[in-house]
């Protein structure tokens, strides 16, 4: 039997309060996440990744301004991606795949200046890549695969200069792949290609 693991760095001197708590990391969690972690002002990692954790991503959580790695991957999470999320500006790990989540990629995310890696894939989001992730200049990884976005890959993401890793596989997506996006990306092909002339969902 597995118990709830809490990874605490305090700032006060006097005991443990989650509150004031720098890591979080939640293990054996089921249902809804609470709304309450957006108060946690402090937090630096919210890691509640392999879990079983159902219902919406609280809107809540775009309140976590010292977060620099959220992690609710692998879980059976639904709806869509708060647009709240755009305003982490410390973030730099967002890793959302292997849920349930639909509808479109938010645009807000092409706020997250300090954002290296990017994963989105294995949900049932939908509709085309936004331009706006073309601005995240410090992004190093984008997983988009094994979703169901559609239309031609944005020009934008050529400006992603640092990006090493591009993976687009299993949508429904056509055109080329910008001729800057990064050093190596998958594509139609899930293994790596040195950029590809064409970019077609399988």
């Amino acid at each position: 039997m597995c118990a709830d693991r809490y990874y605490c760095t305090c700032s006060r001197s006097r005991g443990t309060h989650v509150r004031n708590s720098r890591k979080y990391t939640f293990a054996c969690a089921a249902g809804p996440i609470p709304p309450e972690l957006g108060n946690l002002g402090a937090l630096e990692t919210l890691d509640r990744g392999f879990n079983d954790l159902t219902g919406a991503i609280p809107a809540q959580l775009g309140a976590l301004n010292s977060v620099t790695w959220l992690d609710l991957s692998d879980n059976q999470l639904s709806g869509h991606i708060p647009p709240q999320l755009g305003q982490l500006g410390a973030l730099e790990y967002l890793y959302l795949f292997g849920n349930n989540l639909d509808g479109h990629i938010p645009p807000e995310l092409g706020k997250l200046g300090a954002l290296k890696t990017l994963g989105l894939s294995v949900n049932k989001l939908h509709g085309p890549i936004p331009p706006a992730l073309g601005k995240l200049a410090a992004l190093r990884e984008l997983n988009l695969g094994e979703n169901q976005l559609s239309g031609p890959v944005p020009p934008e993401l050529g400006n992603l200069e640092a990006l090493k890793e591009l993976s687009l596989s299993s949508n429904q997506l056509s055109g080329p792949i910008p001729a800057g996006a990064g050093k190596s990306c998958s594509a139609a092909d899930p293994q790596p290609c040195r950029r590809p002339a064409t970019c077609r969902g399988g």
